[in-house]
């Protein structure tokens, strides 16, 4: 909001005691005792130049910030949230002095309060520049610098005593999303017919099958306190399929639109980019919900804010983010509210509550703010969902380690992290993200850079030679390769086309060996690559078919010859017909046709 409030207009919100007290501060004669002159009289010295520059000059650095953020940036009105996340301090507006007659303190307004005036408005308290103060200001005021992202073009090894787990979420994305739609066609993800959310089994199935396992697969509660973390990239794509219209829900099981069908085998950034686009705008779910030890979010009213404008905001603040830089998590928090990328996650605190609604209401001053509410919900964003789509590349440690920053709420000393996704510490926008935020025109994958010398032997096998290789080479080569010892592993047929089952690509092992081994590859490695490649297209999975058993095989024959029913059916064994289910209803009609009756079971 822009502020058009007058000194006056401000000045007569105030007591005749509170002007009194600007008479003091301003040396207007004593004299001066009716609210009307006291009006007049400092309106007219708070609008001489000379008298701004001076209290100006008396304030120290961090309160001249306030004046100057407040004249800049805010439009007039002081957001000290934005002013602490962008310096990390705020300024006095009073301080405390002691009456030396009675020993007791009394907090006095500080020359601050001259230049950023108290107003009270129908949506709360502010400290406000006048319209005229203002325009004065801007002739020996500069105007701040912009916030600057933290960024970092290497990681540490380290974080909080922790080791940084780092994640290149790129190339995994379209692997996953295969993984998935093929796991979705065999009729293994189930999710809750009421909520679309994915029940045990599924979340321990896709657990398992992603390349690498979960994010904190596998991981151990540390003590009997310890908050359980659970899934995160399996959560989440079985939401990310229903919101992108690739899957259709069905008696509890996800089943393949015709889109999903048509992707299937033709897997591509677009792909991404229309899951991406859908979420964005999907209200089916809030990811604050997964935020657990949060209650009340369902209570009666409108609790939570509608989830499109939270994650427009995030969008929008990633689009003004440097690509293939890696961004301080607390930095990029600190930086949406800066610059103005603010949205709200409740419309009523009080209702949201930690283990006791009374006690543990989120309603208190303090229990709501920022890093609280906002910033949970950034993180979850992020970690679960632009992670898991492949636009972002992630750093973490275990959430234990992690922000923090919830120790004054009521009722938390036995939790050992507020939210599972506490650990997210650094991310970086990679080519599919720069793409999916409109920051690139089109698609060019990123460029890995080998962090290993491998050795590749005539039968397959493959060793390190030089170097440790990286978390993502670990991934990529037990993606393709059976693990032997603990730092061999073994091209293996079965599970190359497993992968090539799932969209990836033989050049994506062909390239990731040629970088890492000095001497061209052996003729047998070249040999078992390419006739997989070629063998991948052996057979194709067309569409969902029916099995019709008949009761002998004459009948079965007369109808796999019959003139007409022979376009719609073939004949698989003796007594036995396939039908694509799209032909079923044209074949049960020719069959009666012929005298026979289909049963239904």
């Amino acid at each position: 909001m822009t502020t058009t409030l007058s000194l006056k207009t401000l000045f007569e919100a105030l007591t005749v005691n509170d002007l009194k007290e600007y008479q003091r501060k301003l040396s207007i004669p004593s004299n001066v005792v009716r609210k009307a002159d006291l009006i007049t009289a400092l309106t007219h010295a708070l609008s001489h130049p000379s008298t701004l520059q001076a209290i100006y000059d008396l304030l120290d650095e961090t309160q001249q910030l306030a004046v100057a953020e407040t004249l800049y940036w805010t439009e007039g009105f002081y957001d000290g949230q934005r002013f602490y996340a962008k310096y990390g301090t705020t300024p006095n507006f009073k301080k405390a002095e002691k009456n030396i007659r009675t020993f007791y303190s009394r907090e006095e307004p500080t020359a601050l309060t001259l230049l950023l005036l108290p107003c009270n408005l129908s949506n709360g308290a502010y400290y406000v520049l006048a319209d005229e103060i203002a325009s004065k200001l801007r002739d020996f005021v500069d105007k701040p610098e912009a916030y600057r992202l933290t960024t970092l073009n290497e990681l540490p090894g380290e974080c909080n005593n922790e080791v940084l787990v780092v994640r290149h979420r790129e190339r995994n994305a379209l692997t996953e999303l295969a993984l998935l739609l093929n796991s979705v066609e065999k009729g293994k993800i189930r999710v809750s017919d009421k909520t679309g959310l994915p029940g045990k089994a599924t979340i321990d199935h896709l657990s398992g099958q992603l390349p690498g396992g979960d994010d904190y697969h596998g991981r151990e509660k540390r003590d009997e306190w310890d908050n359980d973390i659970g899934a995160i990239r399996a959560f989440s794509w079985p939401l990310l399929l229903q919101a992108s219209k690739l899957v259709s829900l069905q008696s509890g099981r996800l089943n393949l639109s015709l889109s999903g069908i048509k992707s299937l085998n033709n897997l591509s950034a677009d792909t991404i980019l229309s899951i991406w686009t859908n979420w964005i705008k999907y209200t089916e779910f809030d990811e604050f919900s997964r935020i657990n030890i949060i209650k009340g979010q369902k209570s009666k009213g409108k609790v939570m804010t509608a989830v499109p404008g939270r994650r427009k905001a995030i969008v929008d603040a990633l689009k003004a983010c440097p690509i293939n830089e890696w961004i301080e998590l607390a930095s990029f928090s600190d930086f949406m509210q800066t610059e103005g990328f603010d949205f709200e996650v409740t419309h009523l605190p009080w209702s949201l509550y930690i283990y006791d609604r009374e006690y543990g209401s989120l309603g208190y001053d303090g229990f709501h703010n920022w890093n609280i509410m906002q910033r949970r919900y950034l993180h979850a964003f992020l970690f679960e969902y632009a992670a898991t789509l492949g636009l972002i590349d992630i750093a973490y440690v275990d959430p234990d380690a992690g922000i923090g920053e919830y120790d004054n709420l009521w009722g938390v000393d036995d939790l050992s992290h507020l939210s599972r996704y506490d650990g997210l510490m650094y991310f970086r926008i990679n080519a599919m993200g720069a793409y999916c935020l409109g920051l690139a025109k089109q698609y060019v994958a990123s460029e890995v850079s080998p962090n290993v010398r491998l050795s590749v032997m005539h039968k397959g096998q493959i060793a390190p030679v030089a170097g440790t290789p990286s978390a993502e080479e670990i991934l990529l080569l037990d993606t393709w390769c059976i693990k032997t010892e603990e730092n061999s592993w073994q091209l293996d047929k079965a599970k190359i086309m497993a992968a090539l089952e799932r969209g990836m690509k033989i050049t994506e092992l062909s390239d990731f060996l040629r970088q890492r081994e000095e001497q061209p590859l052996p003729e047998s490695v070249e040999a078992l690559m390419n006739q997989c490649a070629k063998n991948i297209g052996a057979l194709k999975s067309i569409k969902p078919a029916l099995l019709i058993e008949c009761i002998d095989s004459d009948i079965a024959t007369s109808i796999a010859e019959h003139r007409e029913a022979k376009k719609l059916c073939l004949l698989a064994g003796e007594r036995h017909l396939v039908v694509r289910s799209e032909h079923e209803e044209r074949l049960r009609e020719l069959i009666r046709v012929m005298g026979y009756g289909m049963a239904i079971h």
